[in-house]
C-alpha cells in the first residue's frame, strides 16, 4: 500500500510582550500522485487542508499568509518558496510549512519530478525567518530527519518562556518505513493524529495551549498504537530538533477557538468526533476524573464513545462564544455492529490441519462458524473447493484453493489459486490470483493475475496481469503490467505504463519505457529512454530505434528525393531517432538499349551533435 509528507510547521506564541509584531505564515503542499511507480493516494490533499484549517482557526496564521499547493512541480515548489521567501524578509516571522504525498529514501515525489530531501533542507534554511518546523507525512520520510525513530524521546523545549530560535523537523515515519492512510478515518494516520492533537486531544498539561511537545508526543503514541495492526505494520515518527534560547513552541491556543466542547470529568472510553455528513475531526482516549476541552469550528457533531464491549454516541451542537459541556448522561447505548470497526489486531484461530472435501463438510467453515474467528491453516486438502482465511505452510486443492487473507506457503492446485497476499508459490491449470501483494512464483496454465504489486515471477500461457511487477513475467499470448514494470516481460504481447526493464516479444506495447524493447513491432506511445530493436518501431521520442521503419514522433519522417550523374531518380525517407535513423530509399536506373529497372534499398545510421562555437 502506500503514501510521503513534508510538513513545515512553525509557531511561537510569545509570552512576554514584544515592540516587533510577530506574523505566522503556512505553506501546505499536497501530492497524491507519487509517479507511474506509485500507487495514487485518496487523501493527500483533504490531509493538507486539514493542517491549515487548524492553524487559521487556533493557531494564529490569517486567512492571507496561508497557501495550499496541490500537486505542484519541482518548479513549482521552488517558486513558492522564492515568493515565502520575499514576503518573510524585512520582519519578525515563523513558517508552517505542510507537504503530504509520496517520498523514498532519497526525496519527495511530486508526479514525475523528485526533489531531494538535501534540496528541501536547503529550501527551508535558506527562508528568512527566526523558527521553522518541518513535519513529513510520507513513506521513509525518516531519511530527512536522519533518524531511525521508534522510541518516545524527552521534551525537546522546556522552558515556558518564548525566545526561541531555530528548526524542529517532524517525520511521520522512519528512513525504512511507510506512511499510511486509512479509508476509516479519510486521512493519513500521523496527520490525523496531529490534528486531533492540536484541536486538544494533546492537552496533557490542561493549560489549553497545545505545544509541540504535546502535538508530537500524541502523533507519536497514536500513530504508533494504530498502525501496528495493519497489512504494513508499525509506523514510527521520527524527529530532529536544533533550537537555540529558551521557550516553548505553542501550536495552537484553544483559548482563541469559536466553540468549544468540553467533556467532563464523567466521561471516558475512545472517543471519535464526527463532523457532517461523516468526516472523523478528533479521536482521543478521554480519561476518566478530568476535563477534556475540544476546539472546534461551530457546527452540529455526532460523538461516539466505546467502552469495551459497549458503545454510545451523542448528538451536541456547538455553537459560538457558547461553550458546550458534555456529560456521561447525554450518551446512548447502541449496537456494536452499527459502529465502525477501529482496526483492532486480528486473532487466528490455528489448525494444524484443515480438509475441504465438500463445502457442508468443510472443517475450516465449521470451525469459523463456532469461534466467530478467522482460521489458520498449516496444511490444508481440498476437493473442488476450501477457503481457510490464511495458510502458513502447504494447501493441495482439486478444483480449486484460496486462501482469503494471505499465504505463506505453498498452493497446488487445478483450475484455481487464490490467495489475498502471496509469499511463496502458486500452482495451477488453467488460473492464478493474488488481490494484494505477491513476493514469489506463480504457474499457471491460461492465466496469472496479481492485483497491486507481484515481486517474482509468473510464468503462464497466454495471459499474465499484473498492477506492478518486480521480476519476470512469462507467458505465451499476453503479458500485461497495469502501472510499473521493473523487470522483464517476455511473451507473445507484451504490455506496460511504464518502467524501468526489458520487453522481449513479437508485440511490445508501452506507455514510457527506461530500457529495451526487442520484437517485430514495438510501440511507445510516450518515451524510450533505450533502445527499440524490431522491423517497426514507434515511440513518441526514442534514444535508438533499430529497425527498417523506425518512426519516432520528435524525430520526424523526412522524404529525399535526388538524381545520380546519369540523371536516375533516388526516393528515400530517413527516419530519425535521439542517436541514430534509419531509411528506406527506391532508385529507378536506366540501362542500355533504354531499359530500365529499379533498386530498393535500406540502412542505418548513426547521429552525433557537435557542438559548434562562435
Amino acid at each position: 500500500m502506500i503514501r510521503t509528507l513534508a510538513f513545515v510547521l512553525l509557531m511561537l506564541v510569545p509570552g512576554l510582550a514584544r515592540a516587533e509584531p510577530l506574523r505566522r505564515f503556512a505553506l501546505g503542499v499536497s501530492a497524491n500522485d507519487g509517479g507511474p511507480a506509485r500507487e495514487k493516494l485518496r487523501f493527500a490533499e483533504g490531509d493538507a487542508q486539514a493542517l491549515l484549517e487548524v492553524l487559521q482557526q487556533l493557531g494564529g496564521v490569517e486567512p492571507r499568509d496561508a497557501r495550499h499547493l496541490v500537486q505542484p512541480s519541482a518548479d513549482g515548489l521552488r517558486a513558492a518558496f522564492a515568493e515565502l521567501a520575499r514576503q518573510l524578509a524585512g520582519q519578525r516571522t515563523e513558517v508552517i510549512f505542510y507537504y503530504s504525498g509520496h517520498s523514498d529514501e532519497s526525496g519527495l515525489l511530486l508526479g514525475r519530478d523528485r526533489v531531494s530531501y538535501a534540496a528541501l533542507r536547503q529550501l527551508l534554511q535558506e527562508l528568512p525567518t527566526q523558527v521553522r518546523i518541518a513535519i513529513l507525512d510520507s513513506c521513509a520520510s525518516g531519511g530527512f530527519t536522519r533518524e531511525k525513530g521508534g522510541t518516545a524521546r524527552p521534551p525537546f523545549i522546556v522552558d515556558s518562556s518564548t525566545d526561541v530560535r531555530g528548526h524542529a523537523f517532524l517525520t511521520s515515519s522512519s528512513a525504512d518505513e511507510a506512511a499510511q492512510e486509512s479509508d476509516r478515518i479519510g486521512g493519513s494516520f500521523f496527520t490525523h493524529y496531529l490534528v486531533s492533537g492540536l484541536r486538544g486531544a494533546a492537552d496533557s498539561s490542561g493549560d489549553r495551549k497545545i505545544t509541540l511537545t504535546e502535538a508530537y508526543r500524541f502523533a507519536f503514541e497514536e500513530t504508533l498504537a494504530r498502525t501496528t495492526p495493519t497489512q504494513f505494520g508499525s509506523q514510527h515518527p521520527a524527529y530532529e530538533i536544533r533550537l537555540a534560547g529558551t521557550g516553548d513552541l505553542v501550536m495552537t491556543d484553544l483559548r482563541t477557538a469559536t466553540a468549544e466542547l468540553t467533556l467532563d470529568e464523567s466521561v471516558d472510553g475512545r472517543l471519535f468526533v464526527w463532523e457532517p455528513p461523516r468526516k472523523l475531526l478528533v479521536e482521543v482516549d478521554k480519561p476518566p476524573g478530568r476535563a477534556l476541552v475540544l476546539a472546534l469550528p461551530a457546527n452540529s457533531y455526532r460523538l461516539e464513545l466505546s467502552r469495551g464491549a459497549h458503545y454510545y454516541v451523542a448528538d451536541v451542537q456547538a455553537l459560538a462564544g457558547r461553550p458546550q459541556r458534555v456529560n456521561k448522561a447525554l450518551f446512548r447505548g447502541v449496537e456494536r455492529e452499527a459502529t465502525l470497526a477501529r482496526g483492532v489486531i486480528e486473532q487466528f484461530a490455528d489448525a494444524p490441519f484443515g480438509a475441504g472435501i465438500i463445502p457442508p463438510f468443510a472443517t475450516n467453515q465449521r470451525l469459523r462458524t463456532r469461534l466467530q474467528r478467522p482460521v489458520r491453516n498449516r496444511v490444508n486438502v481440498s476437493l473442488l473447493y476450501d477457503d481457510p482465511d490464511a495458510v502458513a505452510g502447504l494447501q493441495l486443492g482439486f478444483f480449486g484453493v484460496s486462501a482469503r487473507r494471505y499465504l505463506h506457503g505453498y498452493q497446488f492446485g487445478t483450475f484455481f489459486n487464490d490467495a489475498g497476499e502471496l509469499l511463496g508459490m502458486q500452482m495451477s491449470f488453467v488460473a492464478n490470483a493474488v488481490r494484494s501483494y505477491g513476493y514469489g512464483l506463480q504457474l499457471a496454465g491460461v492465466a496469472n493475475y496479481a492485483s497491486r504489486e507481484l515481486r517474482g515471477l509468473q510464468a503462464s500461457a497466454l495471459i499474465n496481469h499484473v498492477e506492478t511487477l518486480r521480476g519476470v513475467q512469462s507467458a505465451f499470448g499476453l503479458n500485461m503490467v497495469r502501472e510499473h514494470l521493473h523487470g522483464l516481460q517476455l511473451g507473445g504481447i507484451n504490455w506496460s505504463k511504464a518502467g524501468e526493464g526489458a520487453q522481449l516479444g513479437g508485440l511490445n506495447l508501452a506507455r514510457d519505457l527506461t530500457g529495451l524493447q526487442l520484437g517485430f513491432v514495438n510501440v511507445a506511445a510516450g518515451r524510450v529512454h533505450g533502445m527499440q530493436v524490431g522491423l517497426l518501431n514507434y515511440a513518441d521520442e526514442a534514444d535508438v530505434s533499430l529497425a527498417p521503419l523506425g518512426i519516432t514522433r520528435q524525430g520526424g519522417v523526412h522524404p529525399e528525393v535526388s538524381v545520380d550523374e546519369l540523371m536516375a531518380p533516388f526516393l528515400a525517407l530517413r527516419l530519425e531517432a535521439k542517436y541514430n535513423y534509419s531509411f528506406v530509399s527506391l532508385a529507378l536506373a536506366p540501362y542500355a538499349g533504354g531499359a530500365s529497372g529499379y533498386a530498393v534499398g535500406a540502412g542505418l545510421g548513426a547521429k552525433t551533435p557537435l557542438p559548434l562555437e562562435g
